[in-house]
């Protein structure tokens, strides 16, 4: 459903560029009657924003729906809540939050929480523990930790754990061991 290649931008209303930091694709997202939707996700810290985006293999892309979340909105992850619902994950670096979005199956979006991480989050990482369990991981560049949550059914995040890592973390990946463990890597 992507045409040639194209670098996304987000203008505020007099034309003045406002993003993105962040881009997150999830092709084939969700089913609509008989066909798959994309989603387009772009983290806009000049105005606080996101801004989301169905794709549709015969239209392209549907306008902007845009979010306000708070100040700087630098880093996204994308992937599933334990329903399979589509679900965005929006760090906000100086409000030191993970906010998330759940996309229904009808194309609207709600709101599932906000949530209290460290400081300066910089990076976030999706996985699933051996246990079948969706897990967000995030990268707390101000406070060198990683908060780590499991992923609730309604999309909503449960209590995190911390974990006090290296200096400035500002990337972040999980991945599965050979026994199943989802280790983390900043």
């Amino acid at each position: 459903t992507f045409g040639p290649a194209q670098t996304p931008s987000v203008m505020d209303a007099a034309g003045n560029g406002i993003g993105p930091d962040a881009v997150a694709v999830e092709v084939n997202a969700f089913a609509v009657g008989n066909h798959f939707e994309d989603v387009l996700v772009t983290a806009n810290s000049g105005d606080g924003t996101v801004s989301v985006l169905i794709g549709d293999p015969v239209n392209g892309y549907g306008p902007a729906t845009t979010y306000l979340l708070g100040n700087d909105p630098d880093a996204l992850a994308l992937g599933y809540d334990n329903q399979g619902n589509p679900e965005i994950f929006v760090a906000t670096a100086n409000n030191e939050m993970v906010t998330a979005l759940v996309i229904n199956p009808d194309g609207s979006i709600r709101l599932a929480g906000s949530y209290v991480v460290g400081n300066q989050p910089d990076a976030l990482a999706l996985g699933i523990d051996r246990f079948g369990n969706a897990i967000l991981a995030v990268a707390n560049g101000g406070s060198n930790t990683v908060s780590v949550f499991v992923l609730n059914s309604d999309g909503t995040l449960g209590s995190s754990v911390s974990y006090a890592v290296e200096s400035d973390p500002d990337a972040i990946a999980l991945a599965s061991d050979k026994f199943g463990n989802l280790d983390i890597v900043t």
